[in-house]
């Protein structure tokens, strides 16, 4: 398998991840400064399902235009599991959507979360385990790396999509971004019931 085949997926997924969080996090801090109101009769589960669907369709179509248009149009090699690997993104798009409405909390300036996600890339990007061996990683680092979705979502993506194993070879990392999206998906509900009628 060549160099570019082996790291464009990571990267890719990589990008998503980080731009995903930049997005949402621009989102909730400009209609903070905005003082944005709902009605009085949305609650803040149809504020939150609203926001995740909007996000994943987001996402979706994040995932055309890379993984099947850009990879295509490049000419890499992989990408034959495209279903299941859908499949896998979704999962991890509902942990990285439920992960940016949670930090989405804390930014009450549209300049904070950019900032944030600039710093955070490379470090993530590490953490992954794609890049550099787990087993050189200090504990903390190696616990800390389990609760970020891009850790799944890279590892996922390049057993999936560039050595074609089928979903059952990659059940620990569909298991860890399941509970992810499981944990962050209650973490942003509750956000966005603190911040409510607040936009978030």
């Amino acid at each position: 398998v060549a160099y570019s085949n082996y790291v464009v997926p990571a990267v890719f997924v990589a990008m998503v991840h980080q731009i995903m969080l930049i997005v949402i996090g621009l989102r909730a801090g400009t209609l903070y400064e905005r003082k944005k109101e709902y009605s009085k009769r949305l609650k803040p589960f149809k504020i939150w399902l609203g926001k995740m669907s909007a996000f994943l369709l987001f996402m979706a179509g994040y995932f055309v235009y890379l993984f099947i248009i850009m990879y295509r149009l490049y000419g890499f090699s992989g990408g034959e599991r495209l279903l299941e690997w859908f499949l896998f993104y979704m999962i991890f798009a509902v942990a990285t959507i439920g992960l940016g409405l949670t930090i989405g909390g804390l930014f009450k300036e549209r300049e904070t979360p950019i900032v944030f996600i600039v710093v955070t890339s490379l470090p993530l990007l590490f953490m992954s385990g794609v890049i550099w061996p787990v087993w050189k990683m200090p504990l903390a680092i190696q616990a800390l790396r389990l609760c970020v979705p891009m850790t799944y979502g890279i590892n996922g993506a390049v057993r999936l999509f560039v050595m074609n194993v089928s979903l059952g070879y990659i059940l620990p990392y569909i298991y860890g971004c399941s509970i992810l999206s499981i944990l962050f998906g209650f973490t942003s509900y509750l956000t966005i019931k603190k911040r409510y009628p607040l936009e978030m």
